[in-house]
């Protein structure tokens, strides 16, 4: 577990694959603030996981809209990561 810029976690890479699990935390100004993942376009290298929100764990589709410190746990290849991180700062 290594801590990237800003409050992105890497929680760990995928062994015989070249990707991160990282976890991000939903500032309160963030632009993704209560937009769909449908509206967000993604990356289209990236996944995301789950969200942990107020000690609850979700399963995401695309209607699931984020609020202020959720915390989103997102599987990526390295090329989509630079501009993931721009999602979440």
């Amino acid at each position: 577990r290594s801590v990237r810029k800003d409050e992105t976690k890497n929680l760990n890479y995928l062994y015989g694959v070249n990707a991160e699990v990282l976890e991000f935390k939903v500032k309160p100004n963030s632009r993704i603030i209560k937009k769909s993942i449908k509206e967000l376009k993604l990356p289209t290298s990236t996944i995301i996981s789950g969200v942990v929100r107020k000690g609850h764990g979700y399963i995401t589709h695309g209607d699931f809209r984020f609020q202020a410190n959720d915390v989103v746990t997102i599987f990526a290849l390295p090329q989509g990561v630079k501009k993931l991180e721009s999602y979440f700062a």
